[in-house]
């Protein structure tokens, strides 16, 4: 069975204090999240878009957690959905 490439991953019993990507993050894998919370992640900071370029895809998804604040960032699934809260 493959691996989903999800670019950032965070388990229930990890934790990320900041996250800092200078440029754009995305994936183009279907039925997927390009970004994945299940464990608490303190600040997301993103110099360009988060997007989820495959079919059925989230930009970002967050389980179980109020997750960091997505305020001003920029959430793109053409063919998914932006987020998804769990």
């Amino acid at each position: 069975m493959p691996l989903a490439a999800i670019a950032l991953s965070v388990k229930p019993t990890g934790h990320i204090g900041t996250v800092v990507a200078g440029a754009d993050i995305s994936t183009d894998g279907d039925g997927l999240a390009t970004v994945d919370l299940e464990g608490p992640v303190g600040s997301l900071e993103v110099g360009g878009k988060i997007i989820a370029n495959g079919h059925g895809a989230m930009a970002v998804r967050i389980d179980g957690l109020a997750g960091p604040s997505l305020d001003g960032l920029v959430l793109e699934a053409p063919h998914g959905q932006n987020m998804a809260m769990e």
